[in-house]
């Protein structure tokens, strides 16, 4: 895929921007994590072991909204949270991004089984309270997160030990 010959939409330049600021942020390690884009009925997201670090158009993906690659590189694989991200869009109109990151200290946080302490009062007043849904109830076999408390504005996500 030649990203001369195609014109790309302003939020590829924003997960190519994003991508780069969560791996110099240290968020992400690796090829781990993912950032996606709507784009009315389709979505934008970075390729399967697309290092966010490096990542430019032609590590991207665009989908149509079941999932089927509708444009990327040859031999390109959408990433495997592909599903996750499209949900997400689906219960979520009003989300636009997302950016779905490791951060090493927010997964030893997980391993505790506590509430997310909030210290300061904007993240109070944004967030309320984040809630911990276990990966299992979110994707059953069905691997539709219809169960996931649809009014949170952030969501800690444990227990994910299988692959999609």
């Amino acid at each position: 895929m030649e990203h001369e010959s195609i014109v790309w939409p302003k939020p590829a330049d924003d997960i190519i921007r994003y991508s780069a600021l969560v791996y110099q942020k240290g968020l992400v390690s690796a090829a781990g994590g993912n950032v996606s884009a709507r784009l009315g009925g389709d979505m934008l997201i970075t390729g399967s072991n697309v290092p966010l670090r490096a990542v430019t158009y032609e590590g991207l993906v665009l989908c149509d909204a079941e999932g089927h690659v509708k444009r990327a590189a040859q031999g390109l694989k959408p990433s495997k949270e592909t599903r996750f991200h499209l949900d997400v869009y689906r219960l979520r109109p009003e989300i636009n991004y997302i950016i779905h990151a490791h951060p090493t200290y927010s997964v030893l946080w997980t391993l505790q089984k506590k509430p997310l302490p909030l210290y300061t009062e904007s993240a109070k007043l944004k967030l309320g309270e984040v809630p911990r849904q276990s990966c299992w109830k979110i994707r059953p076999r069905s691997r539709s997160c219809s169960s996931w408390p649809v009014s949170a504005e952030a969501l800690i996500i444990t227990n994910c030990k299988h692959r999609i």
